[in-house]
């Protein structure tokens, strides 16, 4: 029976290949399985991609090449005997919540959830083909996820960026195996032009079936599963010593002489690394099912050394190689600092480490090294160097706790300003997500073209209760941009501007 499904799969990768021209009649070697597709709804991602602007160039819509890819894929995986569900079959308005998709696959008995999306990224030239899931190393949704991306680069010629773990809310609520392809991103303009056409579209589920195929000739449906592995912890780099008592807390209050709007920056900190702040993914920014920035990139070379922003005890020293309860980056320094911000204590997250050169009750001072830089969410073959990863959690040492370092950290530029502000509706609701144009950077700043207001989970701080920040600005005139309109502001060198804009 084993033997007659793998000839049955094999059949199904040659023929999907010519995009499944079959009649009526045809082997179904996923008869039994219930598959439930999900279209990604484009959400804050279609916003992105178009902002305000209007006109027929403009109506193109990540969410519309979600639903055509699904439809297609829908096919497909009929025509190989599955019964398939789908989320949504109309516009993005009419999505349900994601806790209504995932009752939808457990109502119809679904065994496997794939959501279908396209990428996004401020980067035109940014190009690969990724499948996400989470939790890490989870079975089978990490060996499927590692199949379809490679089977989709491939049929596409596109580069693999693989298997990636990624806490989206959608894969948070996961109940059966679950993954969310991203075939080709909409932002780059080479592969936007073939998004447009059904053809390609086509061609993008066919490669999705081909890489479910390839999964399930590997692991016939119904197969019990071999028991998930986890990579064994790696040996610390360093011994674990007996704690010692940090020196007392001390107040810090960071509030400068203000003159109007405009306050000096007195930073607290220094910066962990010598490097700019990746500026596609910035604290606070979300793009639809991307969870909220909870901290800052920087775009470093590898095996970069990394130190402590200030004195503090080393409370965290993970060297496993894997995400644990504390952080969702993989090999981790976490310091509570001694000086306590609004008589708060403050945590610093170091992550994604290559190295880790500290060990957890181990006394830190500012500038000491804690370690070095590892790999990046995006890899070195996509022409990004590496990156480090870094929170400030204020009060507690919780996700839930974090503020926008950039606010605290000094400039990497001289000469420049900052401009930190509110953007309210007439009730003085923060309004999230409002993207936000018209500020310049250094020329080297990679990737900076807009900034945005701070999305659900992003918290403002204590001292300036912002929804937006925008650092590194080169100092001038400048004229704010958003969906509501448009705001005028001067920046100062080593100075910060507020802004308290309310919109009707």
């Amino acid at each position: 029976m084993e033997r007659m499904l793998r000839i049955a799969l094999l059949v199904v990768v040659s023929v999907v290949l010519s995009y499944l021209a079959l009649g009526d009649e045809f082997i179904t070697p996923l008869s039994g399985v219930t598959v439930c597709l999900d279209p990604g709804f484009g959400g804050d991602v279609d916003l992105a991609y178009t902002g305000d602007k209007t006109g027929p160039e403009y109506d193109f819509k990540e969410s519309e090449v979600n639903l055509r890819v699904s439809l297609f894929l829908k096919r497909f995986l009929e025509k190989a005997g599955a019964t398939v569900i789908m989320t949504r079959t109309g516009p993005p308005e009419e999505a349900p919540a994601i806790d209504k998709r995932i009752a939808i696959a457990m109502e119809n008995k679904a065994q496997y959830f794939i959501c279908v999306a396209h990428n996004y990224s401020k980067n035109p030239d940014i190009s690969y083909t990724a499948v996400y899931y989470y939790p890490e190393f989870s079975e089978p949704s990490f060996p499927m996820a590692q199949v379809v991306s490679a089977a989709v680069a491939k049929q596409l010629e596109l580069q693999n960026l693989g298997a990636q773990v990624q806490e989206y809310p959608l894969l948070l609520q996961q109940r059966i195996p679950m993954i969310m392809v991203c075939p080709n991103f909409i932002s780059n303009p080479a592969e936007e032009e073939r998004l447009k056409e059904l053809t390609y579209n086509r061609k993008e589920a066919a490669a999705i079936m081909v890489g479910l195929a390839e999964y399930f000739l590997a692991n016939p449906p119904g197969a019990p599963m071999p028991p998930a592995e986890t990579p064994a912890p790696a040996v610390p780099t360093a011994p674990i010593t007996t704690p010692v008592a940090p020196p007392a807390p001390e107040p810090v209050v960071p509030a400068p002489d203000a003159i109007g709007p405009v306050k000096r920056f007195s930073p607290l900190w220094r910066s962990p690394v010598d490097g700019r702040i990746d500026q596609s993914w910035i604290y606070g920014e979300s793009y639809g099912d991307l969870a909220v920035k909870k901290g800052v990139s920087f775009i470093v070379s590898a095996h970069t050394p990394v130190v402590a922003v200030a004195d503090g005890q080393v409370i965290v020293a993970d060297t496993s190689g894997t995400i644990g309860p504390s952080s969702p980056y993989k090999n981790c320094v976490i310091i509570q600092h001694d000086k306590m911000l609004d008589a708060q204590p403050v945590y610093a997250l170091y992550g994604q480490l290559t190295e880790v050169s500290t060990s957890a009750g181990q006394h830190v001072r500012q500038g000491e090294q804690i370690g070095k830089t590892g790999i990046p969410f995006t890899s070195a073959e996509l022409g990004r160097e590496t990156e480090l990863e870094l929170e400030i959690r204020l009060g507690e040492n919780s996700q839930a706790d974090v503020v926008n370092p950039e606010l605290f950290i000094q400039h990497t530029s001289n000469g420049t300003g900052m401009i930190i502000g509110r953007i309210v509706d007439d009730s003085g609701h923060a309004l999230p997500l409002v993207r936000i144009d018209g500020a310049k950077k250094p020329d080297d700043y990679l990737h900076y073209e807009f900034s945005m207001t701070y999305g659900e989970g992003a918290n403002s701080s204590p001292q300036w209760e912002e929804n937006f920040m925008i650092g590194d600005v080169i100092a001038g005139s400048y004229t704010l941009t958003t969906q509501y309109g448009t705001k005028d502001v001067i920046v100062e060198p080593g100075m910060v501007t507020f802004v308290e804009w309310e919109v009707k």
